[in-house]
């Protein structure tokens, strides 16, 4: 069950990358993907089918078939393979990305999923490898500038950019109603077919947070910590949801930025004992931007502090080294695709909480000896350079805020992310 699928925010940054150099996006289905996968390094026999008409013999497999463990692998391994050998890297930090140099330069990227591709690139790295790659496998259909993959709409708009919506994920929550009797009705366990109910809605809320809806995030989080042990409450909380999906018009825009000038901003932030079990809440997004703070959201998240935390102080701090690992990697997995790992994409972190600043940049030591180690590691982060600077601001322009409590409005980062434009600092 070893196969690596490109993550989020890998595929993020492929299109960001494709939209900056003005590239094409493309999708290409591989049939009868695990018949192409590597030879077999063990022995399996199976039964032939009766259309065989082969009665007292058995079959010995050279490839893998659909419903053996390590089907996937093996096709991992053969793709991987024939990609290598073509001249694609795999990427050291997402090994189901491969890209594409040619004297020096990047001019071609894959993602993997599966049997599913998406590539974008030059003419010569269409010519060069992916004109190969239709005859190494079966290919189904293929698909450019306007198409659907892996569940989200993708569109090329007239500037050259992309944006990214799951406007058919949000038709589909319509089909839920919740009737009026549930708000008249007292705190109660629910039953079996309302469970059904509410893991359906949930699964559909968490996919949307996941990939396009990052003012979900917080109410979604929340939502999926209480299904084990719902309540009509819940239920009640979920169609609530549904409704903020439905109000808010959000989209991923995916803009031509200036690659010469790149930075990665990060905005933190924690609420602390704000959960139902006394447990503090964190929430971070990340963007990638260019000097004149153009903007695409990379990745978000909105999360349960990992530790029970003793202070404000303490919660934030581990938001905010959550915050910085994701940036860590997502500056160098963009340098590996730019600059061949050679120059460091800076990162710039944004935090509402002046005591964490000055916690960083202060010799002074603070009382909490555990808080201690985790303030070390950001200060030793800062001190390498994987964080160029944190920043403090105000509040009212924390984008983060809205994924750590129920009580902050989503708007602001919704206009952020629809704008496509940060704030100047």
């Amino acid at each position: 069950t070893d196969l690596p699928t490109c993550g989020k925010e890998v595929e993020r940054i492929c299109l960001t990358l494709a939209a900056s150099k003005q590239w094409s996006i493309n999708s290409i289905d591989i049939k009868t993907a695990f018949l192409h996968g590597a030879p077999l390094e063990r022995e399996i026999f199976l039964k032939p089918p009766l259309e065989a008409q082969e009665p007292g013999f058995l079959w010995r497999l050279n490839k893998c078939v659909y419903g053996l463990n390590d089907a996937s692998r093996y096709w991992y391994m053969k793709v991987r393979s024939e990609l290598v050998k073509l001249g694609l890297k795999a990427s050291k930090f997402d090994q189901a990305l491969f890209f594409y140099f040619h004297n020096g330069e990047l001019i071609g990227i894959l993602c993997t999923h599966v049997d599913d591709f998406l590539w974008s690139g030059t003419k010569l790295f269409e010519t060069n490898i992916i004109q190969r790659v239709r005859q190494l496998f079966l290919v189904g259909s293929e698909k450019s500038d306007n198409f659907t993959y892996l569940g989200i709409k993708l569109q090329t708009n007239a500037r050259g950019g992309f944006c990214a919506d799951q406007s058919d994920r949000l038709a589909e929550l319509k089909q839920f109603q919740l009737p009026d009797k549930y708000n008249k009705l007292p705190r109660r366990p629910l039953d079996n077919s309302e469970i059904k109910q509410l893991r359906s809605i949930s699964g559909c809320l968490n996919w949307l947070a996941t990939q396009t809806r990052p003012d979900l995030s917080f109410s979604v989080s929340r939502l999926s910590s209480s299904v084990s042990d719902a309540q009509t409450t819940d239920l009640i909380l979920a169609h609530k949801i549904v409704h903020k999906a439905m109000i808010h018009d959000l989209q991923l825009n995916y803009k031509r930025l200036n690659l010469e000038f790149l930075q990665i901003v990060l905005y933190s932030d924690a609420s602390f004992a704000n959960n139902h079990d006394g447990s503090s809440q964190g929430g971070y997004i990340v963007f990638l931007s260019d000097d004149s703070d153009e903007c695409v959201p990379i990745t978000w998240s909105s999360f349960k502090i990992r530790r029970v935390v003793r202070s404000t102080l303490a919660a934030e701090c581990l938001a905010l080294g959550e915050a910085s690992e994701t940036s860590s990697l997502i500056g160098s997995l963009i340098s590996e695709l730019l600059y061949n790992s050679e120059k460091r994409v800076p990162v710039v972190a944004f935090t509402d909480s002046l005591s964490l600043k000055n916690a960083v940049y202060s010799t002074k030591n603070v009382q909490d000896k555990r808080l201690r180690v985790d303030i070390a590691n950001i200060r030793q982060m800062v001190e390498i350079g994987e964080i160029a600077e944190i920043k403090w601001i105000d509040r009212t322009s924390q984008l983060a805020d809205c994924l750590t409590k129920s009580t902050a409005s989503p708007e602001l980062l919704i206009n952020i992310i629809n704008s496509s434009k940060l704030f100047s600092f």
